[in-house]
Order: C-alpha cells, then structure tokens, then sequence
C-alpha cells in the first residue's frame, strides 16, 4: 500500500486496485500492457478528479516543460512521503498536460523509461479525499479509492473489459 506524508488523506483506504496481467509477447506501451491499461484507466478516473499530484524525477524527458504549466507544490503541501519534485495539477484546466504526462509513443524507450520509472509517484485527488494513487514501477501499486464515486468501477469494467489481462479488483492488501 502507498503511503501519503499528509494523514488526513491517508485516513482513507483503498477499496480497489487495478490489475494488470499483460498476456505474452504485450509490451508496456501496448493498450494491454502495463501502462496502457493505466492509461485507459486514466480516461474514466481523471473525470472524476480535482487534482493531480505527480512526483517527477528530474530526469523526466518533459520536467522542464511541466515546471513551466504545473504548480509546484511547496513543502507543506506535499502529500508525498519524501517527495522533492511535486507538482499540483487543477482538473480540467490541465487534463492536457496531464495527459501529455502519462501518454508514450510505441516503442520509445526514452518515453517508456520517463512514464514507467520517471513518474515516481500519481495521485489523482478529488474534493473528497484520494481515488488514485500510483508508483507505476511498481504495478502492485496502482489503488483506487471508491469513496464518493458510485458507478466507478463499473465503468472502470466496462472500459477495460475488451483488454485481456486487465481488470479492477477489491483491495486485499496484497
């Protein structure tokens, strides 16, 4: 399970996960891999937030650039364990450099290496509390509170339903 450095938002506990088991020979990018399936999961969630929190190495291809359109977000607001390069995205004046953020070209190394290892940690906040949150490295963590969002694992199904391998489960704390 992530955990968040602010409690109040921690208080909350994954209902749900995103499952992605990519069939042989499916590669990350591809719509059934591991961050195509996150991305397609992206559709349906980002709607339903008010924010966006990410945590960028450095390194990332676009960090300079989403310095530029994102907010920084200072120390006290951080909602990150150890974080250094938070940025706060408001939903939906920036869904596009959000989007922008997540989506890779097939195979595009660099791209790949800047979504799956250079996005250290994703958040998607509503006013409510969180309703997802990410370390994409790290396809375990990928949890989905459900809290205040009837209907949305539904229609996480439903948009997930044609990609084999892909599905949301009821958190079990594995």
């Amino acid at each position: 399970m992530m955990t968040f450095r602010n409690s109040s938002i921690d208080e909350e506990e994954p209902t749900h996960k995103l499952v992605t088991q990519s069939p042989s020979g499916v590669k990350d990018w591809d719509e059934e891999g591991i961050i195509g399936v996150e991305n397609r999961a992206m559709e349906v969630i980002l709607d339903r937030g008010s924010t966006v929190h990410v945590e960028l190495d450095p390194a990332h291809g676009q960090f300079e650039t989403l310095q530029n359109k994102l907010t920084q977000v200072p120390e006290s607001d951080r909602i990150f364990v150890a974080s250094e390069h938070e940025h706060r995205a408001v939903l939906p004046e920036d869904r596009t450099s959000v989007d922008s953020l997540l989506e890779i070209q097939a195979d595009d190394t660099d791209e790949w290496t800047d979504r799956l290892f250079n996005i250290e940690a994703f958040a998607v906040l509503s006013d409510q509390s969180w309703t997802y949150r990410s370390v994409p490295h790290e396809t375990h963590i990928r949890e989905i509170n459900t809290a205040g969002h009837d209907g949305l694992v539904e229609e996480l199904h439903k948009t997930l339903e044609q990609l084999r391998g892909a599905t949301v489960k009821p958190f079990d704390g594995s």
